[in-house]
């Protein structure tokens, strides 16, 4: 017999994914022309040639051995110095270790610093691999109500969610499913509050969409306001290379029980069976230096899906970052509206899957083309309740 947690934790597998797999289906029976899928956020983008020369270059020196878990010492190096320069506090290499993705940096950071029964503040609405990680790790998670409108915490939500149990709190910038960024001003909302509290708070900033920003918007640094901040990265979504899994964790040597931290992430980053971030994309990464691609792309596809969907009437909150929309459902119930959207072959995911119900989230991670040609179905699914 498998684990009973699992089993039940399996039925009710992530609502992304069923989608996903639901517009599998559809395009077997309809035709891939005629299925508009938002469901994941997959980035179609194509690889840059820079990264694929880098690649194939890393691929001939042909260095595939161990090397210490936390990285190659330069790389680690290279991130160090970004991250000092963009919070002017002191990031050495040995802050930074190098993970499998942003998923195996917060993994790693909440099992090195989680008791059981620490509870782990985690903000609506919120990436739901939350919820397993926090289990992963033995610890609660929390989750902190915001204003609909704007998609931020609540300040006297999250002030009463603080408690003597609290370890840690979350925070995705920009937010997925939102796409909301949150501003300095709130990260200097947040440390005052957290100034009043008796204990230590960590502050995890997980940022695979950093690089995905819109109309001027930056993402702050959250080492500069937090001094027991951990930035948990990943160049997933900026490379369009979320399948290969490469991130990394950085914290300060301001953050509290530094020392004893970096050494608990490495052991962690072993113990939990990654052992060692994928020394090729390492090397890779190592001669990309300071690359960044065009992403403007995705800007434009968020003009154009926002515009249509408001121009229905649409209940939608524009993003200032990521690639997701997460506007209100035509009706309270938001996996009937999912079930009414794919009947028109138009495939979106539930809110409740991110902690709220009543919304849905779009993807745009998809060719212009797709947008365009979904408009009569979504003009076919908003007459439904129009009528």
């Amino acid at each position: 017999m498998i684990s009973q947690a699992v089993l039940e934790k399996n039925r009710g597998s992530s609502m992304i994914r069923q989608m996903f797999e639901q517009g599998q289906v559809l395009r077997q029976q309809y035709g891939a022309d005629n299925v508009y899928d938002f469901s994941l956020g997959n980035p179609d983008l194509p690889v840059s040639a820079r990264l694929t020369d880098a690649l194939i270059a890393s691929a001939r020196e042909a260095r595939h051995g161990y090397m210490n878990n936390a990285g190659y010492p330069e790389l680690r190096a290279l991130i160090a110095g970004r991250e000092q320069r963009r919070s002017g506090r002191p990031v050495t290499s040995q802050g930074v270790v190098m993970t499998v993705g942003a998923a195996g940096a917060l993994n790693i950071i909440l099992k090195s610093i989680c008791n059981p029964g620490d509870e782990i503040i985690i903000l609506k609405p919120y990436f739901s691999e939350y919820l397993r990680y926090c289990e992963n790790s033995g610890a609660q998670a929390v989750p902190v109500d915001c204003d609909p409108a704007s998609f931020l915490p609540l300040t006297s939500a999250l002030e009463q969610a603080l408690s003597p149990q609290t370890k840690a709190i979350i925070i995705n910038n920009p937010n997925n499913p939102a796409g909301v960024v949150y501003s300095a001003a709130f990260y200097e909302q947040t440390a005052a509050l957290l100034e009043q509290l008796q204990q230590p708070v960590y502050v995890i900033s997980d940022e695979p969409y950093a690089q995905i920003v819109y109309d001027g918007t930056t993402v702050p640094s959250l080492l500069r306001y937090f001094s027991n901040g951990i930035v948990a990265y990943s160049w997933s979504k900026s490379l369009s290379i979320p399948g290969e899994r490469i991130g990394y964790v950085a914290v300060s040597e301001d953050c509290a029980d530094y020392e004893d931290l970096c050494q608990a992430l490495v052991f962690c980053n072993r113990s939990l069976g990654f052992v060692n971030a994928p020394a090729i994309w390492q090397q890779t990464l190592l001669k990309l230096g300071d690359f960044k691609p065009d992403l403007s792309v995705y800007q434009r596809r968020r003009d154009l899906l926002y515009h249509l969907l408001t121009g229905l009437g649409w209940d939608c909150y524009k993003p200032e970052g990521a690639f997701y929309l997460f506007p209100r459902s035509l009706e309270p119930n938001d996996q009937a509206f999912a079930k009414a959207a794919a009947e028109e072959h138009i495939l979106l995911v539930p809110g409740r899957g991110f902690g709220m119900p009543g919304h849905v989230r779009l993807a745009y991670c998809v060719d212009e083309a797709v947008i365009r040609r979904a408009e009569t179905a979504f003009g076919r699914l908003t007459a439904r309740y129009r009528a």
